[in-house]
């Protein structure tokens, strides 16, 4: 054994060379390095490493040297070039060859004997400052990513954004114009710059990729007049902080989720992001690019920006870019392979001889700034983690109390900052399972004493956060605290007005703001910031899907603290443990093939093995499995699994809503034991089995991968012995069920009374209450096939009603619809078409249809539905996709005219005639009291003795009736309404019977989400006029005390879109002649001629076509006259 200690300088080039002989590889160096090792030595190794050290010093130390530092390319230049100190190395690197080619190659031996030990030399380099994490990217089955785009220079990219061409094109002119002559075309120039600027500005914030592509570079901007100049971009290159910390509102206020900042010296910048900076953490002092424009950057993806062929000219012609520069990776000159590529990083000129070099240093930053190395972030949090001391050991905290003097007193108490800190340790501890945690106060974390700021709470609350954050440090540093043996600090205060969050914290470092609150839980979700994560989010799809169109609601995983900052059961998802290695990767399959799975809960402390499956969507994003214990409460948390998108690095995770648009909202979300998740694009079907039946839980898992384009989906028919039962009495059934691929099979059974069974052939059950029950059982092969079917149970004397029916496309059922009539009350459609929505008072209902992709018309009813007694034959049709448009009449948030003085108009306002000029006018909503209203009306001069009713006014043209296929009308009313049309009646909700008038009481108090649904109704197109039309709505409160009044309507038309009519057939029955076609939802008229070839007319037949089952069907005596038919639109 021996140690050895070679002191080597630092270039690219050595340092490859000595990371590819040494074994393993050691992080990068800085400079100068001192590299120690200790181990059993190699001569030949260590020669090696000498000999190519010295041979690419020679060559790439004179390099490194000549290039050109920029700290401002318009301004001076330094020059880093050193005639002695290149020649001391060149007389060092010529020994160093010689004396490393002899030990290389064994003609100079030092050592005989170590000739027997092992070639590799372990290279460990020094540590200092706080740990860090190396940043690795996550991979898709195994595939890893790209890390970034391909370089371009500006300009390379073709324009077509009008303003810019327009800019372009007149700074070529201006370029070829004389000088003399320049003068005249400057106003024009100015011009076109700051429609430029107004676009750029827009640019940088929704594409900053498209917005640095249409940046002026620097050769450009030097030729053009300062007048120009200051409505153009500002290029930067140079080293700062990217600062990104994620923000949890106070109640009741908004906040930006994800706050992204630049930071050079006291400059801070709006960022911008895209590529692969969007998964990127907080780093510090990283080599970053971009365009600045009023306070906003668009950030590069790449810290090397390459320069136009026009720059490179133009620093040559400054003479501060040598014709003969050499390549830092080949040492040859710049232009010896005829492609000469220079680059600019952290504000530094580097000339290179080809394309290829600039792509691989681009690389080589990014890993240095991942590594820590140079350019890196020096201890900060970065990419994916390794297992590293960042988010594993135990963790000191100082929580720094503050007020002000304009609000004064501690946020909280030392003891409760004490509670605070074992709090956190305890949910820390067992998330992570043991693996991380906190000091308790006293034994290496800190509260202070309340530190009184320098300046008021007010100002503050004006200035960026980090302000009051150096003042905070600042205090606690005068006061004798070391803070730089603390892992983490906590800034606590109480409300700063102009301050909107209750937490904030830099992810992927320390540093956290709390306001007014001592919650465990958001101090747990801000530290979640600083060990790296993002919010666990949820995709909303407004219950259409799972997967399909919606929107990532932020915060919206209740299930994770870091979605709903709640500590406790609301453990970190299976994703984000896996990022902070408290799941290692042996603790995650990866699934990349058909299998069954086992994973055991990863919320209980005491589990081990398994605990997730990863599986890919797509190139850029997996699908996480994960089983939760600790919710014994949800049933279906208890019995199911959760699926979560994740990108690739530190992105936010996405739950899904395997049940979406339920009445149980997210609760329901889990994949419940029997049921097949499928990702019919990526080719991912996951069905849980069954628990595991073991100690920790667990549950049994099938992912099936794959398209299955030839797949058959099972059959079944579900068995009810008995349909009808006494309360709590058990019923049994059965399902029968045959797979023609002979694929194993899953079930799962819903009673239809918030209940199901278990995943097997035969279930029992029993109802608690009286009423009518659809109970559907779902067979699928785990691949994308399934089979559903119901019956209706009655359980005692049911006091409700039912409405029931099917759903057609072009005459066949269609499966998975979800007809409703409320957020609350449902069915959907088994694979007969089937539906039930059960549990209905009487009432009138509007009914609606709703599966992603479709779009769906009733068939021989419209709403509002009245029910009591039941309803069946409720049936809907798919449109098809191109037979209809939909126009509005009347917009959401249209102005509207009101009256709002308490007074009686009588019945002269609901006429088009009305003269309404004296009334007030405003947008919808109209209203009081929810602070959500655009305009606010008036309720009187005592809050106890409101006006009844407000009354509004709108007229809207139409041209023509003729292409109308239908009309619907939304109602915003709070409490009830009454709308005229043309001075009829045609909608009333929740309002009495009979007349009404000004002093009228609506019928329910509303609330909750009533306050701002909008209720529907269809129209008759007969109540419409051709020319100029009219709303009048009045508004009712249900009591004069009421807290608030809301108002807004929509309307709008579906018309037809000049699609090919359906198919006709014609069939003898007997004495008749029976014309079918499939019901569209469209009314066609049936034409009749004698004769195709003479100029005999088609006549349309007056005749009814009764609807159901999907078709329409018209029966006609049999005459014995030859007849022809045809579908014709109306």
């Amino acid at each position: 054994m021996m140690q050895v200690t070679a002191v080597v300088p630092w270039t690219r080039a050595a340092e490859k060379a000595l990371r590819s002989a040494c074994t393993p590889a050691p992080p990068p160096l800085s400079e100068p390095a001192i590299v120690k090792a200790v181990g059993l030595v190699g001569w030949e190794a260590i020669g090696f490493c000498f000999l190519t050290q010295a041979i690419t010093g020679l060559r790439s130390e004179f390099n490194q040297k000549k290039r050109l530092k920029h700290s401002d390319l318009c301004g001076g230049v330094e020059s880093a070039y050193n005639r002695d100190s290149m020649f001391a190395r060149y007389v060092t690197g010529a020994v160093g060859a010689v004396l490393g080619g002899l030990l290389a190659f064994g003609l100079f031996e030092l050592n005989p004997a170590s000739q027997q030990h092992s070639p590799s030399l372990p290279v460990t380099a020094p540590q200092s400052g706080p740990p860090q994490l190396v940043a690795t990217q996550e991979s898709v089955d195994g595939i890893p990513p790209k890390k970034t785009g391909q370089l371009r220079p500006s300009g390379s990219i073709t324009l077509s954004e009008p303003a810019f061409v327009a800019f372009n094109d007149w700074m070529k002119t201006f370029e070829r114009t004389r000088s003399e002559d320049k003068q005249a075309l400057i106003s024009e120039g100015v011009q076109l710059a700051r429609r430029r600027r107004s676009e750029m500005v827009d640019l940088i914030e929704s594409d900053p990729k498209r917005a640095l592509e249409l940046s002026v570079n620097r050769a450009q901007y030097s030729r053009l007049p300062e007048t120009i100049q200051v409505e153009l971009e500002e290029l930067v290159s140079a080293k700062g902080d990217l600062e990104i910390l994620g923000a949890l509102p106070a109640e009741g206020e908004t906040v930006k989720p994800l706050i992204q900042q630049v930071v050079f010296g006291t400059r801070r910048l709006e960022a911008f992001l895209y590529g692969r900076r969007l998964g990127e953490p907080t780093r510090r002092q990283i080599a970053l690019s971009g365009i600045v424009l009023d306070g906003q950057m668009a950030v590069d993806e790449n810290p090397a920006r390459m320069l136009a062929p026009e720059e490179v000219a133009w620093l040559r012609s400054l003479q501060t870019l040598s014709i003969t520069a050499l390549c830092d990776y080949s040492g040859q000159r710049t232009d010896s392979q005829n492609e000469e590529t220079v680059v600019e990083i952290a504000g530094e000129v580097i000339p290179l001889c080809t394309a290829a070099h600039a792509e691989l240093l681009n690389e080589e930053t990014i890993e240095a700034e991942a590594s820590g190395g140079e350019g890196g972030s020096g201890g900060v949090l970065l990419g994916d983690p390794v297992p590293s001391a960042y988010t594993e050991g135990i963790k000191d905290i100082i929580v720094i109390r503050i007020d002000f003097s304009d609000l004064d007193g501690e946020p909280f108490s030392l003891a409760t900052g004490t509670n605070i800190v074992l709090g956190l340790d305890t949910f820390y501890r067992e998330m992570s399972y043991a693996k991380a945690g906190f000091s308790l106060v006293g034994f290496g974390s800190e509260v202070t004493p309340v530190f009184r700021m320098p300046r008021t709470a007010a100002d503050y609350g004006t200035n960026d956060p980090s302000v009051l954050r150096s003042a905070a440090r600042a205090a606690a540093t005068t006061a004798g605290y070391q803070l730089s043996t603390f892992n983490f600090d906590l800034i606590c205060f109480g409300d700063v007005p102009g301050f909107k969050f209750a937490g904030l914290g830099y992810i992927g470092g320390p540093g956290a703001w709390i306001r007014g609150t001592s919650s465990v839980g958001v101090i747990a979700h801000e530290l979640g910031h600083n060990y790296g994560l993002n919010h666990a989010n949820f995709w909303e799809t407004s219950g259409q899907s799972i997967i399909g169109s919606g929107t990532s609601v932020e915060y919206g995983d209740k299930f994770d603290t870091m979605g709903n900052a709640a500590a406790g059961s609301k453990h970190f998802n299976a994703r984000y443990k896996n990022y902070l290695n408290w799941l290692t990767t042996s603790e995650v399959t990866t699934v990349s093939q058909s299998g069954t799975y086992r994973i055991y809960a990863h919320d209980d402390p005491a589990s081990t093995g398994v605990r997730a499956l990863k599986t890919s969507k797509n190139s850029n994003t997996n699908y996480w499995v994960e089983y939760r214990s600790r919710y014994g409460a949800n049933k279906w948390v208890a019995n199911g699994v959760g699926i979560r998108w994740a990108g690739l690095k530190n992105q936010s995770s996405t739950l899904l809503d395997v049940s979406a648009g339920s009445p149980d909202g997210k609760d329901d979300s889990p994949l419940l034991i029997g049921r097949t998740f499928s990702d019919l694009t990526a080719g991912v079907h996951i069905t849980p089995i069954g628990l595991s039946g073991t100690v920790p839980a667990g549950m049994d898992i099938v992912v099936k991968r794959g398209s299955f384009p030839a797949n058959i989906a099972p059959v079944a028919i579900l068995n009810a012995p008995a349909t009808n039962g006494a309360i709590n009495a058990v019923l049994s059934f059965s399902v029968s069920a045959t797979d023609a691929d002979g694929d194993p099979l899953a079930y799962f059974w819903d009673f239809g009374d918030g209940s199901f069974g278990s995943n097997s052939v035969t279930q029992t059950h029993a109802w608690i209450g009286a009423g009518e029950y659809a109970v559907q059982c779902t067979v699928t092969d785990m691949k994308g096939g399934l089979s559903v079917d119901s019956v209706l149970v009655k359980v005692g004397n049911p006091t409700t009603y039912r409405i029931g029916g099917r759903v057609w496309e072009n005459g066949v059922p269609l499966l998975g619809v979800k007809v409703s009539v409320s957020s609350t009350k449902m069915g959907l459609t088994d694979s007969s078409g089937r539906y039930y929505i059960t549990g209905l008072p009487a009432g009138a209902y509007s009914v609606q249809a709703a599966r992603e992709g479709f779009a769906f018309a009733r068939s021989g009813f419209m709403v509002p539905l009245a029910v009591g007694p039941s309803r069946q034959g409720m049936d809907f049709v798919v449109i098809p996709s191109a037979s209809e448009s939909t126009l509005p009449l009347v917009a959401a948030g249209s102005v509207w005219q009101y009256l709002d003085d308490g007074t009686n108009p009588g019945t002269a306002w609901r006429q088009l005639a009305f003269n309404d000029i004296t009334w007030g006018e405003g947008p919808a909503p109209l209203g009081y009291g929810d602070n959500s209203e655009k305009t606010v009306v008036r309720y009187g001069n005592a809050s106890n003795n409101k006006y009844v009713t407000t009354f509004f006014r709108r007229s809207f043209e139409v041209a023509n009736l003729s292409g109308i296929l239908g009309l619907t009308l939304g109602l915003q009313r709070d409490d009830g309404g009454v709308v005229y049309l043309n001075g009829r009646e045609v909608f009333r909700s929740n309002m009495p019977t009979g007349s009404i008038t000004y002093t009228t009481l609506a019928s329910t108090s509303v609330g909750n989400a009533d306050e701002t649904a909008f209720f529907e109704t269809e129209i008759s197109r007969s109540d419409l006029q051709i020319g100029t039309n009219l709303f009048a709505v009045e508004i009712h409160q249900n009591s004069r005390t009421s807290s608030d009044i809301a108002f807004d309507l929509w309307f709008e038309a579906r018309l037809a879109a000049g699609v090919a009519p359906p198919q006709l057939s014609a069939d003898l029955d007997t004495d008749k002649v029976v014309l079918t076609w499939p019901d569209t939802g469209l009314e066609w008229a049936l034409m009749t001629t004698a004769d195709l070839t003479s100029t005999l007319p088609w006549l349309r037949l007056t005749e009814t076509a009764t609807k159901g089952q999907g078709l329409c069907t018209l029966r006609l005596p049999l005459t014995g006259d030859l007849r022809f038919f045809k579908l014709t639109p109306p």
